[in-house]
């Protein structure tokens, strides 16, 4: 047997093993990506669940709109806000309406989550 032809048969049984290596590390990958998004998914249901505990929840248009009414004391609708943005502290509020803006008796507060992640 030629010695280049016993190399080429060892070189081609190591790569086999090596090959199927490679292969895990690309399906446990794929899998990662996978669990992250099905985490992600049971997160924003989680937050949602939460939310409605303070008040009523609207999900449209990638934003979750909270909104409290009635509201007797304004302190407790503020104290409500920030209960809601420590319930879903992974995502952005990008809105907090309080007092006549909100409706004109002023006993209503509106939050608005963005359903995008806060980076970092």
């Amino acid at each position: 047997m030629k010695p280049r032809f016993a190399l080429g048969i060892a070189l081609l049984v190591v790569s086999i093993p090596l090959l199927s290596v490679g292969g895990i590390v690309v399906k446990r990958a794929i899998d990662q990506d996978d669990r992250a998004a099905r985490q992600a998914a049971a997160t924003d249901e989680q937050c949602r669940k939460r939310l409605e505990t303070i008040g009523k929840v609207k999900n449209a248009g990638g934003t979750l709109t909270v909104v409290v009414d009635p509201v007797s004391d304004p302190r407790k609708a503020l104290m409500d806000a920030t209960l809601a943005q420590a319930l879903c502290p992974q995502r952005a509020l990008t809105e907090l309406c309080l007092g006549d803006a909100c409706s004109p008796d002023g006993k209503s507060i509106v939050l608005q989550f963005s359903l995008q992640r806060r980076p970092g």
